[in-house]
């Protein structure tokens, strides 16, 4: 149930003032100051979680409870005022440094706010404060500036660090939630954790001979690691219950100090400590079990989302071996955990392309800020091989050290021969099926490096009067011309041998590894091939065609224009003597024919 504003202000003047009463009466120190003094904590808890303009109506309902518990415990109005104003400064001081937090969750989530919350709260705004009321302490009570100094600051900050951690958690309702969401057995399990620290401070408070404090840490740190900020804090206000009843009866460790003011310093120094111990350890473990959950959930969808992917995802070491794979698709079914876990990133492509896929791991190993992609071949299981597409990138760990890299590897074969496709329909001749002009320059541009090496020849064929089938008989009967011609020629060569249609009714060859001899031989087919028996072009219609030819040797130290002009040389060459004949032409740097 959530008090009204009005009434929430008025709770918060009335405990703030019964605290400091209380403080004041058991703790004064003689010179006006407390040396206990957690009445700030309780303010500080308040205005941290709430917005900057509702912080007045707090202040200065405290400011009221400070002043009258100023009254009635030092019956002083004089001192009242700047003691009041002392301490509404410094909650001020610390929660405009601390800024806004929604919760206790958000306050002590890490060991950053938690170091962060000890510097300010514990020495900034203690220290700030300390000096408006050692001044007030010294001209209205003539203390020791010194001693008054260190009192105030040693009472307001360890009631900061120690009560606003617990006052934050019981305002926000952590610790019923956290007591809430607990099993039985976890709640067995902190209640013995916390019979322990009680065990435990029980001993060491209950004997004065020895100084065993250090004996509450263990158990204290023990629950703080395994109940989080709510073992941390209340295993802290045991050891302050009972710490605190030892002491005022002259009992504990702390018994072997002299007066009662360096046994109360020194017993909120102990808990202080305790207190920035466990707190932080508990916030830092907090915070990885969190993050240990949100990596756990994001885990679980990460496995799900690969166990359906289409592709294959891969993990490797640093040495290139597979030690996870996962997802699978048709073309990749093969590609079982079972079989690529253990394999090298070099056993898997084809050995054509081993050292591809290597490259790309060393790069994306070498290069963690970026991902490498390549493509490879992969054995279909069946003795063929399709294609993939491996984009890989590399894995660090906390410490930003290259640990591995992942691999995603997508079937692209359809893409593949999609690519092929476009690429055979550039460098082919739609009408004749023969590699275009740019086939043909492909090729010669593949052969011309070789000549150093293997005799190769380049002709040049013509159909002659080629003009007079199209104005006589139709383009039609032309097309129908030229696809003849291109069967007939291509069933003269050999596999290795290059044919192309380069132009209208021209056509290039390029013959590999073989000699003038054998070249001659060939080319006399060819023409004799298109002449030796007519072409039918329609139901009664067959045409008698001859062609004219002029081929060269491929020489390297030519370019492919000068070796072209002299192979066309040499075709004009045969149609000047007369057409159906086969010329052999010298390739020169002036592309003149034999």
């Amino acid at each position: 149930m959530k008090l009204s504003d009005g009434t929430a202000i008025a709770a918060s003047g009335l405990a703030y003032c019964l605290l400091a009463c209380a403080t004041i009466w058991i703790t004064d120190a003689g010179a006006g100051i407390a040396t206990i003094w957690p009445a700030n904590a309780i303010l500080l808890a308040i205005v941290w979680t709430l917005p900057r303009n509702r912080w007045l109506p707090y202040f200065l309902a405290c400011f009221a409870g400070n002043v009258i518990a100023n009254m009635f415990a030092r019956d002083s109005l004089l001192a009242s005022l700047p003691f009041g104003i002392a301490n509404m400064a410094e909650v001020a001081m610390a929660a405009l440094l601390l800024g806004r937090t929604r919760n206790s969750g958000e306050a002590f989530a890490g060991v950053r706010q938690v170091a962060r919350f000890g510097v300010i709260a514990g020495v900034l705004a203690p220290g700030f404060s300390a000096l408006l009321g050692a001044a007030t302490a010294k001209v209205l009570y003539d203390a020791g500036m010194l001693q008054a100094y260190l009192t105030w600051f040693t009472a307001d900050a360890l009631g900061l660090l120690i009560v606003t951690p617990v006052a934050l958690m019981l305002r926000d309702g952590e610790l019923l939630h956290w007591y809430r969401q607990l099993s039985r057995q976890a709640r067995s399990h902190a209640a013995g954790l916390f019979l322990l620290v009680i065990a435990t401070t029980c001993v060491t408070f209950g004997q004065s001979g020895n100084p065993l404090l250090f004996l509450v840490f263990g158990p204290t740190i023990l629950a703080s690691c395994r109940l989080g900020r709510a073992g941390a804090v209340l295993s802290v206000v045991a050891v302050a219950a009972i710490g605190t009843f030892a002491t005022m009866h002259d009992a504990g460790p702390l018994g072997i100090l002299g007066d009662d003011w360096t046994k109360v310093i020194v017993f909120q120094l102990f808990l202080a400590v305790l207190m920035m111990t466990a707190l932080p350890a508990a916030a830092e473990l907090d915070s990885r079990r969190h993050l240990i959950a949100k990596l756990a959930e994001r885990e679980a969808a990460l496995l799900l989302m690969m166990d359906r992917s289409s592709d294959l995802i891969l993990n490797f070491d640093r040495d290139g071996t597979c030690v996870f794979a996962s997802g699978s698709s048709a073309s990749l079914a093969d590609y079982t955990p079972g079989i690529v876990v253990g394999a090298n990133v070099v056993d898997l492509p084809h050995p054509h392309d081993a050292g591809k896929a290597k490259f790309n791991l060393v790069r994306a190993l070498d290069d963690p800020a970026h991902s490498h992609r390549c493509e490879y071949r992969l054995n279909d299981g069946g003795g063929g091989w399709f294609w993939v597409e491996a984009s890989t990138r590399a894995l660090t760990d906390a410490d930003g050290q290259v640990t591995g890299a992942v691999s995603v590897l997508r079937d692209v074969s359809h893409h593949k021969r999609q690519e092929a496709d476009l690429r055979m329909a550039a460098i082919t001749d739609e009408l004749t099926g023969l590699a275009n002009r740019s086939g043909f320059v492909d090729a010669f541009e593949r052969e011309l490096p070789a000549t150093d090496r293997i005799e190769t020849w380049v002709g040049l064929l013509d159909l002659d009067h080629f003009k007079t089938v199209n104005d006589r008989h139709g383009h039609l009967a032309g097309d129908e011309v030229l696809r003849a011609v291109a069967n007939r020629l291509r069933a003269e060569l050999r596999p290795d041998d290059v044919l192309a249609r380069i132009g209208g009714e021209e056509f290039a060859v390029i013959l590999v590894s073989c000699s003038e001899t054998t070249a001659s031989t060939i080319f006399e087919r060819l023409r004799s091939s298109v002449c030796e028996a007519p072409v039918a072009v329609a139901p009664g219609v067959a045409l008698s065609l001859t062609l004219s030819a002029g081929f060269v040797k491929l020489t390297p130290e030519l370019s492919r224009e000068q070796i072209l002009a002299a192979a066309d040389e040499a075709l004009y060459f045969s149609k000047r003597a007369g057409r159906n004949r086969v010329t052999i032409g010298i390739a020169r740097r002036d592309a003149l024919a034999a």
